[in-house]
């Protein structure tokens, strides 16, 4: 794809926001922001751009935050108004879950300073959402009083991101009744050209 003018863009969720139908991916499928040397992930980003594709989507545990300094070095090279849009995301450690609010603002300046940005345009929680005997995060720890919702609108609230969100993974009953909160502005399905799973039809 070479025509900014052939990438769709869709609606994201309640952000308000048109992003491109395809989008650059820093995480370990394809791995181009983590593994190949810069020149390469410059070209790639370089392509992407080229092709009208102004969105980079990481997370802090691609790399070890390793694809987060490399997306930053590259945004360093190029005018603010040429840069892509971007998405990261915060895996919760159970002992954040003490102090979830602590825990998602100290994620999130750390990820803000490998990117070398002031805020991020979609940040997300990147646990698998279900019942406590899984290990996963529940909806009540999502949403009680103090829990990982409210962390999450502190630093939205704080000018840190424009918009939050989850990833959807876990139990299915579970992640329905996260979004059916209307907490969070974004739901992430795991799909990518590798993987088009999620989009095929399946029993109801």
């Amino acid at each position: 794809v070479t025509d900014p003018m052939t990438i769709r863009k869709r609606p994201l969720g309640q952000t308000g926001l048109d992003i491109p139908e395809l989008v650059l991916g820093g995480g370990f499928v394809g791995g181009v922001m983590i593994d190949p040397p810069e020149d390469v992930r410059r070209e790639a980003l370089r392509r992407c751009l080229d092709a009208g594709v102004d969105w980079v989507d990481t997370a802090q545990s691609y790399g070890q935050g390793q694809s987060e300094a490399n997306i930053g070095r590259l945004l360093a090279e190029l005018a603010p108004a040429a840069r892509p849009r971007i998405s990261t995301k915060i895996g919760l450690k159970p002992e954040d879950m003490a102090d979830p609010k602590t825990a998602v603002r100290r994620a999130i300046e750390a990820s803000l300073e490998r990117l070398g940005l002031e805020r991020v345009q979609v940040y997300q929680l990147h646990n698998r959402i279900g019942t406590s005997d899984s290990g996963w995060i529940t909806p009540y720890a999502m949403l009680r009083p103090g829990g990982v919702a409210d962390a999450f609108a502190a630093v939205k609230e704080a000018g840190l991101t424009e918009h939050i969100g989850i990833t959807a993974l876990g139990d299915t009953g579970a992640v329905r009744d996260v979004i059916a909160s209307e907490r969070f502005e974004t739901a992430q399905v795991y799909y990518n050209l590798l993987n088009p799973s999620a989009g095929a039809n399946a029993p109801a």
